[in-house]
């Protein structure tokens, strides 16, 4: 019952269907970019599955005052405040290293947008940067 409606920006929304009742807007213009229309629908990753030699993977839920945290070679699944989740696998480290993280503000020369576009959560950065992680899994 929209007939009057004559632009429709949906970029990057996960759309595999426009529907009918939008085709019969007279006045439509509609811009879909970034989205995979016509595609079926994407599996859910399979999940993790470690070597039943391996111990299960800390958790580790940081409050907003903590800006750090270690994982060591065991790995580690860490939970930012904010909804974020770090998973480092068994194996990925040979020693324990320190990290650091931080939401950032978003920097043009890194975040581009169009008009019309949003970021749902600001950038995270991770420091140190440049630390070698080991390749894991077959």
């Amino acid at each position: 019952s929209l007939v009057s409606l004559r632009e429709l920006v949906i970029y990057s929304n996960e759309l595999r269907v426009i529907p009918n009742c939008l085709n019969k807007l007279p006045l439509l213009k509609m811009y879909v970019r970034d989205n995979p229309l016509g595609k079926p629908p994407t599996p859910p990753p399979l999940p993790l599955v470690l070597d039943h030699t391996q111990t299960k993977v800390p958790k580790l839920h940081l409050k907003l005052n903590q800006q750090s945290f270690f994982v060591s070679s065991a790995g580690c699944h860490v939970f930012l405040p904010g909804g974020a989740e770090l998973m480092f696998p068994p194996g990925c480290l040979m020693t324990t290293a320190k990290f650091r993280w931080a939401e950032k503000r978003p920097d043009r020369k890194w975040v581009w947008l169009e008009e019309h576009d949003i970021l749902l959560s600001r950038p995270l950065e991770l420091r140190p940067h440049g630390v070698g992680f080991l390749k894991v899994g077959k």
